[in-house]
């Protein structure tokens, strides 16, 4: 079976290899090889091992990494890859193409199943062992689009999950009426422009007659000016930009403020009504804005429709309700409602959770007892899959979409195969997609084909040969070394987080370090000094050395530890830090560490950007360094950190960055206890990656060519296998042939033990008859047939010639026919064999009875 499965399957070397090794052993006749069906059982056990081997290894077949997802300004361009684990036969790209309004769109995702899709031809990209590339150029909207590449490896094909193309566009802002108030001084102001469509997302910033920008540490989108003062008396306008343009507001507020006590009485009011709806990713942070102004100052308070505010999730800042760390528990209505002695004023705010799609688990055969995929069987698989909104899912087969026909049918995160084909073989994949991402899974279904009928079963023995065990010895070798991390540092960020600091020390001994993981663990009480280490899931690259640990508790004692995974795949532990107590501070305490201000940033190349800042030191405050955070504009998530040690430096270089790609940076100082707030945000662009190419450039190969280099690969990878094989059958060979040489020695000893005059090999034939049954030995053969058990009658011939009498001359009767046809019925009338030892009788009597069919004569 394992056997048809490789046939099946367009295994190329296990066809070569065992077509080769049945046609080389002599026990097995010609009509089996031919046919595939042949009785050794180590054949067949090798060939079923070898079969799981590379079915067990197929599964691992998966994407390094898939086409990124890209914002692609107009004459500009952007190349996409795709790399394997292992080294495809060829790539393949593949783009669905949108119409321009979802071109434009931040929010817009695909849907598979259901997409038109376009195969790009294979001179647009070209391929590198087990990587691909695909450059494209925004010369108009029809670039826009999702891209996805397939790796092909035979019959089988796996495909990555698409990347998208979008084009960036920034709308005019919205217009709204020109505000002018007078507010007593102490109250919070909260004015705010409309966001405009744009693509990527906006950024709203504020700024007075001085044209000083004016940041919110909390706010996003609004103008939030904390316990105004009579020097934030001002005219603000607004303006509204992404990595690629500007677009300042035509709307402006303009704003008195008077000192108290000038007997103003106001019942609260906003300037401009708060953002009701926000949508929020899992593990970010969101502020509700709400404020409004009056006199006496209104207080604020926040409650939750159809629940309660977690004190431990949420906390109420000056002009808003501030939620770390998003959850799926965090959403819901909140209502915020300002009152003074006059009145109040509430609003109702909606917080929405988005998580990205995650396989939980899949694609899985539902029917537990299913072993093997057989053909004409059916058969369901389940795609598990987590996410909101809910994922839609699409499902793949060798890297074309499925969908419902007379033995398929597609119900959300279920296949069905009412009837298994062959042609089913290969890789199943689901897709599952939401408005923030997608994700896949995958899973090899071999199917094995019916059996085909009257095919011989040959009973199989075990042997009972006693295995010998091999003593192997090992050389000595100076191997390379898991240096491990130095003992961390560690600073704190905020209530509920920290940033971990280390160094590797360096040795031209050392395993390459693959990533690093951050482990921590609670020992606040006697009872968690031997608690679990808790682990960071993200994987940190070798070259960055600091990490922010978030969801941390407040007032609490905390270890930490580094391990760093190695080329080996092996990990080694840093030393534990000391115990570092996180401390929870007064929310009206100042941080009271400097904030840097960086005055100016440089692209150095396609992967670094020099970044030049300054900051003023504080009396009696002693800063160790500074941490430098970047992220790509593009995308919502962390800050990468990166840390610079000394307070004398003024400018860093951040490298391994990613070509022509917009970074955001932003600044902190610390020291060994606190980091300080962020400084201003700024934005540097990478160059665009250049490569020069001085060698000649090489003739395309041929496609024979490339068909031999494909088949040089195979039959590389199958030499070992062929090696092995081939040994086992020359064992197989040999202890045969010894076999059948002691028989025949065995046979010529017994036969020199008889008398001289034995003639048993000899009929001597009288009057008399004789009936001698036969039996025929075990898969005896007559020309490639079996031949029955029967008796032989010899009697004398009373046909022979008066001259021939006294020959010895029998006539055998009551055989089965035994033409060159190999039929296996009997013919009608008794056939006979004559048996002459004089050549010139047989002569005559076959010219006598030449016209009688069935007879042979010797």
């Amino acid at each position: 079976r394992s056997f048809q499965v490789c046939l099946y399957r367009q295994h190329r070397p296990y066809v070569w290899l065992l077509s080769i090794v049945c046609l080389s052993s002599p026990h097995v006749p010609f009509e089996g090889c031919v046919n595939m069906e042949f009785a050794s059982n180590t054949l067949a056990i090798t060939v079923a091992i070898i079969f799981a081997v590379f079915q067990s290894g197929e599964t691992q077949i998966r994407f390094v990494e898939s086409p990124s997802s890209v914002v692609l300004a107009e004459n500009d361009e952007t190349t996409l890859s795709c790399r394997m684990d292992t080294t495809p036969e060829r790539f393949q790209w593949k783009h669905y193409p949108v119409d321009t309004k979802q071109g434009y769109s931040s929010r817009y995702y695909l849907v598979l199943a259901e997409a038109h899709v376009e195969n790009i031809p294979a001179h647009k990209y070209k391929s590198d062992n087990a990587s691909t590339y695909l450059t494209i150029a925004n010369t108009n909207a029809s670039v826009a689009g999702f891209y996805q590449c397939l790796a092909h490896f035979g019959a089988e094909v796996i495909a990555s999950k698409p990347g998208r193309i979008s084009i960036p566009t920034l709308g005019e802002i919205p217009e709204q009426k020109n505000i002018s108030i007078t507010v007593t001084e102490g109250n919070t102001i909260l004015w705010s422009c409309p966001e405009p469509l744009s693509n990527p997302l906006p950024t709203m910033t504020y700024l007075n007659s001085r044209k000083r920008v004016i940041n919110s540490k909390y706010s996003r989108s609004s103008l939030l000016i904390p316990k105004a003062t009579l020097e934030h008396k001002s005219i603000y306008s607004c303006t509204a930009y992404n990595q690629f343009e500007a677009m300042p507001g035509r709307s402006f507020l303009n704003l008195n403020v008077v000192r108290s006590g000038s007997g103003r009485n106001e019942k609260p009011r906003f300037i401009t009504e708060p953002k009701r709806r926000y949508v929020v990713l899992k593990d970010s942070d969101v502020f509700l804005e709400c404020s409004a102004v009056g006199e006496p100052i209104p207080t604020v308070r926040w409650s939750k429709l159809n629940g309660e505010i977690s004190k431990k999730r949420a906390r109420e800042e000056i002009g808003g309700l501030y939620i770390p760390n998003m959850r799926q528990s965090d959403q819901g209505t909140y209502i915020c409602e300002c009152s003074n002695r006059l009145g109040n004023i509430s609003i109702e705010i909606q917080l929405e959770y988005n998580e990205e799609p995650r396989i939980v688990r899949g694609p899985f055969i539902r029917d537990n007892t299913t072993i093997v995929v057989e053909e004409g069987q059916d058969l369901e698989l389940e795609c598990e899959v987590e996410g909101v909104p809910t994922p839609i899912v699409s499902w793949f087969l060798n890297g074309r979409t499925i969908k419902n026909d007379a033995n398929t049918r597609v119900e959300g995160n279920i296949l069905r195969f009412e009837t298994m084909q062959k042609n089913y073989a290969g890789v199943v994949q689901c897709f599952a997609s939401n408005v923030v991402s997608t994700d896949c899974g995958h899973f090899s279904m071999p199917v094995l084909p019916k059996q085909i009928s009257g095919v011989q079963d040959y009973a199989t023995t075990t042997s009972k040969h006693k295995k010998k065990k091999h003593k192997t010895t090992r050389g000595r070798t100076h191997s390379a070394h898991m240096i491990p991390p130095s003992k961390p540092n560690v600073t704190r960020l905020s209530d509920e987080s920290v940033v971990v600091r280390w160094k590797v020390p360096h040795s031209d001994n050392s395993l390459r370090i693959k990533f690093f993981k951050v482990q921590y663990r609670d020992i606040s009480r006697e009872s968690d000094a031997s608690s679990t280490w808790l682990t960071a899931n993200t994987d940190i690259a070798p070259h960055i050395t600091s990490f922010d640990v978030t969801s941390l508790k407040p007032d609490h004692t905390y270890r930490f530890r580094i391990a760093a995974v190695y080329s080996n795949d092996d990990n080694k532990p840093s030393p534990k830090s000391d115990a570092f107590h996180l401390k929870r501070l007064d929310f009206e305490t100042r941080n009271p560490l400097p904030i840097p201000i960086i005055t100016k940033t440089e692209t150095i190349n396609a992967t670094s950007i020099k970044v030049y800042w300054e900051y003023t030191p504080v009396a009696n405050i002693t800063i160790n360094g500074f941490f430098v955070n970047y992220m790509p504009a593009t995308i919502s998530g962390d800050y990468t950190k990166t840390t610079v040690d000394g307070q004398h430096i003024r400018s860093y270089t951040i490298s391994h960055l990613d070509p022509n790609t917009i970074y955001e940076i932003r600044m902190q100082t610390f020291d060994s206890k606190l980091a300080s707030d962020f400084s201003q945000k700024m934005h540097e662009k990478t160059a665009v990656l250049i490569i020069e190419t001085t060698a000649a450039p090489q003739a395309k190969k041929s496609e024979p060519e490339q068909t031999a280099s494909v088949n040089i690969y195979l039959i590389i990878a199958g030499g070992p296998i062929g090696a092995a094989l081939l040994i086992i059958v020359i064992i197989v060979a040999v202890v045969g042939r010894n076999w059948k040489k002691k028989k025949e020695a065995n046979r010529n000893g017994n036969n020199d033990k008889q008398p001289a005059e034995d003639l048993s090999h000899h009929i001597q034939v009288e009057n008399n008859e004789y009936d001698y049954p036969v039996m025929p030995s075990k898969n005896a053969r007559a020309n490639g047939c079996v031949i029955s058990a029967n008796h032989i009658t010899i009697r004398s011939n009373p046909l022979a010639d008066a001259d021939n009498k006294n020959q010895n001359m029998i006539e055998m009767s009551c055989l089965p026919s035994q033409n060159n046809n190999c039929s296996t019925q009997p013919s009608a009338s008794t056939q006979e064999i004559h048996l002459h030892t004089d050549k010139t009788a047989a002569k005559n009597k076959k010219q006598k009875n030449g016209d009688n069919p069935g007879e042979n004569y010797v």
